[in-house]
């Protein structure tokens, strides 16, 4: 039976930083480098809380993806990465929350499209966008 959490699911604050620091070690500077971004309108860095405490984020880059050939084939639209959820949180709707969430954001800025990037061995990944329906338009194997 999978557990299914309500998280709260906002745009990062300075005040996450070091939470998300704390929570999601091995990807400090990378934190902080989505805050930057969102603070100069390239991005929304969203993070899911559960207990105030960061369960999961996700980076909506409105300049979409930064490869070139990806950009070239699917067009101008918006690209979701540093798609993340801690381990122990994972299969308890967690990502789909976040997902779904960015989805709304997207829609309201009036893009008919957003770009994911998954790697071709994330199996957990890959079943989750083909559950939430996504289509896949491009494969890139470098």
């Amino acid at each position: 039976m999978m557990i299914s959490f309500q998280p709260i699911i906002r745009a990062c604050r300075e005040t996450d930083i070091k939470l998300l620091e704390k929570y999601f070690s091995g990807d400090e500077e990378n934190h902080r480098a989505r805050l930057d971004r969102q603070k100069k309108g390239l991005s929304i860095y969203l993070i899911a809380l559960i207990d105030s405490r960061p369960v999961g984020h996700l980076d909506i880059r409105w300049q979409g993806c930064k490869n070139e050939k990806v950009k070239n084939f699917v067009g101008e639209c918006p690209e979701l990465s540093a798609i993340a959820v801690r381990p122990n949180f994972r299969s308890k709707g967690i990502g789909t929350n976040l997902v779904k969430s960015a989805e709304k954001i997207v829609a309201n800025e009036r893009f008919e499209q957003v770009g994911i990037g998954v790697g071709i061995e994330n199996e957990r990944a890959k079943k989750l966008y083909e559950r939430l329906g996504t289509r896949y338009l491009y494969r890139r194997l470098d």
